[in-house]
């Protein structure tokens, strides 16, 4: 923490001599579990956010960036008259968990880079936990990426945690923090993800705070 406020720049690269993502595919091990870790934190919120958004029938979904597939297989369970597709590097997606009786026949997996591609023409766009994991620079990589996928008719849905204005203590606060050490990113405001996202080419349509610390924050194409 103090070398990174010190520098203005996290100190996980110095130590390990790489980026927190990069490192991981360097330890295949540690990746794993890291992986099965993130998998097994968001089942804190996975349920809340699936049934807080009415996906309507006949949708389309990709997740994108969204790890071995735990909330794209609840979504898939809450609303079964859906497709998805998980969109995430191969390493990642060889450990999926969508094969299940309720999800049979409605799910696919792509591999790929969502800062250089993202796969076009779904009607929802999914970034659970992935915008906060990323300088305001690298996130607008991730958005023109999906910029250039979606319809005029697409949904962005990013979910994240929105830190409440004020200086109680709160949750997003502690993870902020943790952000700002390992990978150079951030939790944001109200008015932090309404900036990012106009840069990006969206508008922000509303937020939905879920029973979970996650929100929605749904967006339509600028």
């Amino acid at each position: 923490m103090y070398d990174t406020v010190r520098q203005g720049r996290t100190a996980f690269d110095d130590i390990f001599g790489a980026g927190f993502f990069a490192h991981l595919q360097t330890v295949p091990e540690t990746a794993s579990v890291f992986n099965a870790g993130t998998a097994g934190f968001s089942r804190l919120w996975n349920e809340h956010v699936a049934t807080s958004y009415d996906f309507p029938d006949g949708a389309r979904v990709i997740d994108i960036g969204g790890g071995t597939g735990s909330l794209l297989r609840e979504i898939l369970t809450a609303h079964p008259h859906i497709t998805g597709t998980l969109y995430d590097q191969q390493s990642v997606i060889d450990e999926h968990q969508l094969d299940t009786p309720d999800t049979t026949g409605r799910w696919t997996v792509q591999a790929g880079d969502f800062f250089e591609h993202v796969p076009a023409g779904a009607d929802h766009y999914i970034l659970k936990s992935v915008l906060h994991d990323w300088s305001d620079s690298d996130c607008l990589r991730i958005l023109k990426s999906v910029r250039e996928a979606v319809h005029d008719n697409s949904k962005l849905l990013v979910v994240d945690p929105v830190i409440p204005p004020g200086n109680q203590p709160h949750a997003s606060k502690t993870i902020d923090a943790m952000m700002m050490v390992i990978h150079d990113g951030k939790e944001r405001t109200q008015a932090e993800f309404e900036d990012i996202l106009t840069k990006g080419g969206f508008t922000v349509t509303r937020i939905l705070p879920t029973p979970s610390l996650m929100s929605i924050v749904e967006c339509v194409p600028a």
